[in-house]
């Protein structure tokens, strides 16, 4: 006999990072990404409550662009707190927190329970090179035990694609509001404005003016 378990597992989620790419092709927005990726994960290990939360430095907000939760609503942007969420984006670490850790994690100061006490909570970076643009996660409400090393070590690998999904999306949402921006400003200037080939020898964009 011989086990092939961890050989599947592997092979699942491998499988898993090729659809996520996939899908970050078809996406037309991050929230379509979102929800493919939401649906993905829960192939490879239990994932109804599932988040994403995006870190801008700029402003120094956390937002929740997709949030599914059974007992939470999805929180407001917000300023940075001590939540579980935090603490991922500060140490640039993951996080499995069991109601033990929680309780270690509080008494030490470095979090404080924000939203409903889920026993089992697991959080992991998303990371562009050395930088923490976010934080994934998933939680359980009613097995304690639902998450263990080898879902943390999944949940990892996964983000890697993730992070690097939500950039390239970034990237072209970007690319298509300067595109627009720059359609509006053409279209609209007083004076007369034209696009043509390089050597001139024809127009291919003229406006009103």
């Amino acid at each position: 006999i011989s086990d092939i378990t961890e050989r599947k597992r592997a092979e699942k989620l491998q499988n898993a990072v090729y659809r996520i790419a996939e899908a970050t092709q078809r996406a037309d927005t991050l929230d379509d990404l979102f929800r493919s990726v939401h649906e993905i994960v829960q192939e490879v290990m239990p994932a109804r409550n599932f988040y994403i939360a995006l870190y801008d430095e700029n402003e120094d907000l956390i937002s929740f662009p997709y949030f599914v939760d059974e007992e939470d609503q999805a929180p407001a942007p917000r300023k940075r707190r001590r939540g579980n969420t935090e603490y991922v984006l500060r140490t640039g670490g993951s996080l499995l927190s069991t109601a033990a850790v929680q309780q270690e994690l509080e008494r030490r100061g470095e979090v404080e329970l924000i939203g409903p006490m889920s026993p089992i909570w697991l959080g992991v970076p998303l990371k562009v090179g050395e930088k923490t643009i976010g934080v994934m996660t998933v939680q359980h409400y009613q097995d304690p035990s639902a998450y263990g090393e080898r879902e943390q070590r999944m949940l990892e690998f996964v983000s890697t694609q993730v992070a690097k999904a939500i950039e390239w999306k970034r990237a072209q949402e970007a690319l298509r509001e300067s595109e627009a921006k720059f359609a509006t400003a053409f279209h609209s200037s007083p004076d007369a404005m034209l696009i043509s080939t390089l050597d001139g020898g024809r127009f291919l964009e003229v406006n009103d003016s």
